[in-house]
């Protein structure tokens, strides 16, 4: 939905980038991370970024995709996504 994550230095072709986010703050559509991102020891881009939360059983009914819920669940991203929804309901 959003990302805001200011270019703060450049990485030369071929070096590696760790990029590092935590959760600061869910709401009831949405979460928010603050990002981090480190070329070794200098940071190259911090901000934040905002995710939309899809309910991925309601958007299979919504628009008749059956293979969409099937591989999350094969991926185990309904184990993930478990303690979300119970957070999302106790807040409502």
């Amino acid at each position: 939905m959003d990302v805001n994550v200011p270019h703060l230095a450049a990485t030369p072709v071929g070096r590696i980038v760790c990029a590092i986010s935590r959760v600061i703050k869910i709401e009831p559509k949405s979460v928010v991370f603050e990002v981090e991102a480190w070329d070794g020891d200098r940071k190259i881009g911090d901000g934040t970024h905002r995710r939309g939360i899809v309910n991925v059983w309601e958007f299979e009914k919504r628009f008749g995709v059956t293979q969409l819920a099937r591989r999350a669940t094969e991926n185990g991203y309904s184990d993930y996504l478990r303690p979300l929804e119970k957070h999302l309901q106790s807040e409502s």
